[in-house]
């Protein structure tokens, strides 16, 4: 595609990167006004896509979730819908969905900010981003779910739950001050 398209960049890694570090990399590479990431296992077709993009004048950040998540397995939707569950409790947020392919515009978005490499790096920047006050719109959207059975999620390796877990206690421990300091 970049030897097709003169407006994509190819980056090559001399080692895999985590989630995280890709994320970060990305975030420098950058060269347009907005950013997300977009997983290369066809999970969202282009016109979901366009539905996202076409929501970034709305607000500052655009939050998409799944309008289809019941095709998932039920086990994928009871973790997701824990997960979410627990940082809308921890962040004081009610979203529907952390982990999508979340449009910002570069300008906001902070490297030195984003303390984990884990699959909760877009939990970390979405919490950090409305904790200073910046605005947001969620927009539905439907995602190709693959079976279970038919692909290896990464996201269920002892690497990545570590560093999930090791997210949520520090924002477990931030909210717990939080509401010290508020009492005070």
């Amino acid at each position: 595609l970049a030897k097709q398209h003169a407006f994509i960049r190819v980056h090559h890694n001399a080692s895999a990167k985590n989630l995280g570090g890709a994320y970060r990399q990305g975030l420098q590479l950058a060269r347009m006004h907005y950013l997300t990431h977009v997983n290369a296992k066809n999970d969202i077709m282009a016109e979901e896509l366009s539905k996202i993009f076409a929501c970034r004048k709305q607000a500052d950040i655009v939050i998409p979730y799944h309008l289809n998540r019941n095709q998932r397995s039920l086990h994928r939707r009871w973790l997701s819908s824990g997960f979410t569950a627990m940082l809308n409790f921890l962040s004081g947020a009610k979203l529907s969905y952390y982990n999508h392919y979340i449009l910002y515009p570069k300008k906001i978005l902070q490297i030195e900010s984003i303390s984990t490499s884990s699959y909760a790096i877009q939990a970390e920047i979405l919490i950090n981003l409305l904790s200073l006050g910046h605005s947001f719109v969620e927009v539905g959207v439907n995602s190709n779910f693959v079976p279970d059975k038919q692909r290896f999620s990464r996201a269920f390796k002892l690497k990545n739950i570590w560093g999930v877990s090791r997210f949520l206690a520090r924002q477990l421990r931030k909210t717990m001050l939080r509401k010290i300091f508020h009492k005070l």
